[in-house]
């Protein structure tokens, strides 16, 4: 009996699925009610994580680190901010940092449940295969372009919201993660969808000359 070359992706994403929902099912009624935090929702405070080159860090001594090597001079490059008296739209900031990514990596496995039934139904190479593929390749660009941008943006009005002195309004560019993989494995896909596409005309021509 032939192995599906699918299962071992299949079933992975799936688990993953299954996993995030357990965690969903059990963490938000908690969060809810007040005794734990999750995705920024729920907790008595709400913290955020800002560039030193954000926010204002005095350096007042020679070293963070309390016992460096000789020659090694530690400096703080992340600062975290907690406001343990948060207001409604700090609690909304909170979750927006948190909760696009959620969403968008829900998306994607959902898509790629999709990829791998299209494939099951048509076989590898199948007429929708290379469209599904590529549609895959797009999700990912656009949602990882879309959610940083997004939480990028998020945590400036969230870290403006913690100090006295208005931050400049470039300064989000300072805080944006860049996403690499999610450009470099959507453009993969992308350019896997186009093969298959070749792959396919081509087996419909020799199928077509036999």
């Amino acid at each position: 009996m032939q192995r599906d070359p699918l299962e071992p992706m299949d079933s992975t994403v799936k688990i993953i699925i299954s996993l995030l929902a357990v965690v969903v099912v059990l963490s938000v009624p908690a969060a809810i009610w007040g005794s734990s935090s999750t995705m920024g929702i729920g907790g008595p405070s709400v913290c955020v994580e800002a560039p030193s080159g954000v926010v204002y860090v005095p350096q007042s001594v020679p070293n963070l680190v309390g016992n460096p090597a000789e020659g090694v001079v530690s400096s703080a490059v992340v600062v975290s901010l907690c406001d343990s008296t948060p207001d409604f739209g700090q609690r909304l900031l909170g979750a927006l940092t948190v909760v696009p990514g959620f969403l968008a990596l829900v998306g994607g496995l959902l898509l790629f449940l999709r990829l791998f039934r299209g494939m099951r139904r048509e076989g590898l190479f199948g007429d929708r295969v290379p469209g599904l593929l590529k549609s895959v390749g797009v999700y990912v660009i656009v949602a990882g372009l879309g959610v940083t941008l997004l939480e990028s943006v998020v945590r400036f009005w969230l870290t403006n919201s913690m100090v006295l002195e208005p931050i400049p309004g470039l300064s989000w560019l300072g805080g944006w993660d860049w996403p690499e993989v999610a450009l470099f494995l959507g453009i993969i896909m992308i350019s896997f969808g186009r093969i298959m596409r070749v792959s396919t005309a081509m087996c419909e021509e020799l199928d077509g000359t036999v």
